[in-house]
Order: C-alpha cells, then structure tokens, then sequence
C-alpha cells in the first residue's frame, strides 16, 4: 500500500489455494464458478475500507487469475494478484484502512501489509479477527 499526495494505490496477491481451495485450472463448473466469485470479490473491493474522513473513491481496479488459465504449467502456483487505485479527497485524514480480506476469504489466516508513505515505510501483519493497519506509524 502506498500513499503519495491524493492517491493511494494498493497491491494484493492472495495464494489460490486461500482464494478457492485449490491452485489448477478449473476441473469442474463448481471450480470455474470459486474463480469467477473470487475475481468478483476482489474486484469490487468491498474487503479494503479506507477511513471514510479521508474521502477515497476507487478511482480503478484489475483483478488477474494466474494460474488458472489452460496454459498453466502442472504443479504450479496459482494466485490472484490486484491492484487498486484510489483518489483520496482529504488525504491527510487517511490514518487507517480497514482490510477485510480473511473475511472475504476465511481461508486465509495472515496478511502481511508493507505501507509507504511521505514520512516512511512500515510493515504490519493482521491475524485472527485483525482488520486495521494504521497508515500514519
């Protein structure tokens, strides 16, 4: 997650295997639809709350499913990676984002987060019911 003057972009890649429960290309109707919901998912944002004071609009969003496609190679990884692009009306209010990602996907159990910021980087790491990460530390 970074935030420069207005804008905060953030990155996401989530491990297949949390996503839908598997890392192939879909087998089965049931498969192809946990892809399909998860690309939903993601895309729409819903699980990634910036603190409403701040004004931040989702400006854009890309969602791609690697790994998943026919030419996957066997035994490989699968994920979805996504970025997000925010404009931010009052960015100095921006002092959190809530991530609800474990919500979204109960399979996973940690998210790692690396922000940058005009005053410095930092990483937090939520688990369990953990969904704020303080953008300002």
């Amino acid at each position: 997650m970074s935030v420069d003057g207005g804008l905060m972009d953030v990155q996401v890649s989530v491990p297949g295997h949390d996503a839908v429960g598997f890392e192939h290309p879909p087998a089965s109707p049931r498969e192809r639809s946990a892809v399909d919901r998860a690309t939903a998912t993601l895309t729409g944002a819903g699980w990634l709350v910036p603190a409403s004071a701040a004004g931040c609009t989702l400006a854009s969003a890309k969602v791609s499913p690697h790994g998943f496609g026919d030419a996957a190679e066997p035994g490989g990884h699968a994920d979805f990676d996504a970025e997000y692009h925010y404009a931010c009306r009052k960015v100095a209010e921006l002092d959190h984002v809530d991530v609800r990602l474990a919500s979204a996907f109960p399979a996973v159990r940690k998210v790692v987060v690396d922000i940058i910021t005009a005053s410095g980087s930092n990483q937090q790491d939520l688990e369990g019911s953990a969904t704020r990460v303080d953008v300002r530390q």
